[in-house]
């Protein structure tokens, strides 16, 4: 699913959601579970109670654009990550950048 250049990532995110509730007991092809963790690691910032799709937001100023084109940027990244470090790497990788962060106020 590539629906051309300046999508919206609202619309990438609805699919994602629907695709996952769909798949909930089948196809675990390349699972979103991690997805929050490892865009947080990525970006070496806190994902608080935000998902990985407001991280890519904030992280392209809110340009919903770019906010596309960076999600389909990062998504062979994480489709490496996930099949080589698997989701307990993701969660080391997020646990270890998340020690490294200072401390908000």
């Amino acid at each position: 699913m590539y629906p051309g250049r300046g999508g919206s990532l609202d619309v990438v995110e609805a699919f994602i959601v629907g695709y996952q509730f769909g798949v909930e007991g089948g196809d675990k092809s390349l699972p979103f579970t991690h997805f929050t963790r490892w865009v947080a690691a990525h970006y070496r910032v806190s994902d608080g109670p935000k998902n990985g799709f407001t991280l890519i937001r904030e992280h392209v100023h809110g340009d919903e654009s770019l906010a596309f084109d960076e999600f389909f940027r990062l998504l062979p990244l994480y489709t490496k990550d996930m099949a080589e470090l698997g989701p307990d790497g993701i969660d080391a990788l997020y646990g270890q950048i998340m020690s490294e962060l200072p401390e908000e106020a």
